[in-house]
C-alpha cells in the first residue's frame, strides 16, 4: 500500500519536522529469489554428461546457457534440471553455466557456476590380424 500525496497520484511522500526530513518511497525494491546452483560434478570428462539442477526459495522461471548455447530445463519436484554432454574432442579447461532466474514480481538473480573440462582416457583396443587374400569367387 503506498502513500498518495494530496493530488492522488505521487508515488513519494515528504513528512518535514525542525530536525529531519524523511522520504518515503512507496514502491518498494524488489527482494531477490534465494538461488541454489549444483553440478553433479566440478570436474567433467571428456565425452561425459553434465547435470544441472537450479533451485530456488520461491516459483520462479530459469534459463541457462553454455558459451551461448541455451541447456534445456525441465521442471520437476520444485527444481529445475537440465543434461547435457560434453563433446569427446572438447578443448579442456574451465567453462561457465550462465543462469537468470526471474521471480514472478520481476526480481532477477544473474549468476554463474564454473567446471572444468577434464582429459578422458577413451579406452582403446588393438588387434593383432594377420591380412589374408581375399578371392571374390568365393562369396558369388
Amino acid at each position: 500500500m503506498g502513500l498518495k500525496s494530496p493530488s492522488g497520484g505521487a508515488s513519494r511522500s515528504s513528512f518535514q519536522s525542525s530536525d529531519c526530513a524523511l522520504l518515503i518511497d512507496a514502491t518498494p525494491t524488489p527482494i531477490k529469489p534465494a538461488v541454489k546452483i549444483e553440478l553433479n560434478a566440478a570436474m567433467i570428462g571428456q565425452g561425459h554428461p553434465v547435470v544441472l539442477k537450479v533451485t530456488s526459495d520461491r516459483p520462479v522461471t530459469v534459463i541457462a546457457s553454455l558459451e551461448g548455447r541455451l541447456i534445456p530445463l525441465t521442471l520437476q519436484d520444485g527444481a529445475y534440471w537440465g543434461i547435457f554432454s560434453i563433446g569427446r574432442t572438447a578443448n579442456l579447461g574451465a567453462r561457465s553455466i550462465a543462469v537468470t532466474v526471474t521471480d514472478s514480481g520481476g526480481a532477477r538473480v544473474n549468476d554463474s557456476i564454473a567446471f572444468q573440462v577434464v582429459k578422458t582416457a577413451f579406452p582403446a583396443e588393438y588387434y593383432d590380424i594377420a591380412p589374408t587374400p581375399f578371392d571374390a569367387s568365393e562369396y558369388i
